[in-house]
């Protein structure tokens, strides 16, 4: 696969074939690495719908910032690149770290589970998954409904806090029994919740009765809490 830039992105947005910017978004869905403005990007770019208009948006809002006064000198006056290069920077920096520290830390898409198709199988939660991991979260959340397991409720769940459809994701968390294997996880995305609705007082109630399982759970759980302070 092609390695990209965030200028190589921008780029293309602007200029590139559409075979070139359905590469260059097929790069940012499979980036599995580490680098903050790639991973926001990423982040930017799924509550766009990888809309190419928007990016370009974004990018023309940022190139129209006037540049910081700076001193008459020659030699520490700055090209205008390099402010709007930082400017990009900053942007896509920023999300990533919002993402992470605010009221988007667990508002992700859970890793999906491998399916293997039987006849005994629950062919609804097999298709439902193989939706899910496309991102097609509206139709996979149907199928999951017709399955009734903690399995498909909790993915139902999460599939309707990722569209953002809060009040829903609740209700199906809420189901989810305390002996499942699903519980934390579900008690952490459901204090998510409470937060976006501004329902403080629950998502604390929520988060100070829960033991996490792993370190994982114990991020979140203090990234929620700090929300809360």
């Amino acid at each position: 696969m092609i390695l990209y830039t965030l200028a190589d992105i921008i780029a293309i947005a602007e200029h590139g074939e559409m075979n070139e910017w359905e590469s260059a978004t097929q790069f940012i869905k499979q980036y599995q690495g580490d680098d903050d403005v790639i991973l926001g990007l990423k982040w930017f770019m799924e509550q766009h719908g990888y809309n190419r208009s928007v990016l370009l948006a974004y990018q023309n809002k940022i190139k129209s910032l006037k540049p910081l006064p700076v001193s008459n000198k020659p030699s520490t006056k700055m090209p205008v690149w390099i402010t709007i290069a930082a400017a990009v920077i900053v942007l896509f920096t920023g999300v990533i770290l919002n993402f992470i520290v605010q009221k988007k830390s667990v508002n992700f898409a859970e890793v999906a589970l491998p399916i293997y198709l039987s006849d005994d199988q629950d062919l609804n939660l097999s298709k439902a998954m193989s939706l899910y991991k496309k991102g097609e979260y509206h139709i996979a959340a149907e199928l999951f409904n017709k399955s009734f397991s903690d399995t498909a409720i909790y993915y139902e769940a999460v599939c309707h806090q990722l569209n953002q459809n809060f009040v829903l994701s609740i209700q199906k968390l809420n189901q989810i029994p305390e002996y499942s294997e699903y519980h934390n996880k579900a008690q952490i995305r459901l204090a998510s919740n409470y937060i976006y609705l501004y329902q403080n007082e629950k998502a604390l109630d929520i988060l100070s009765k829960l033991n996490p399982h792993n370190f994982e759970e114990a991020q979140k759980i203090k990234a929620l809490k700090l929300q809360l302070e």
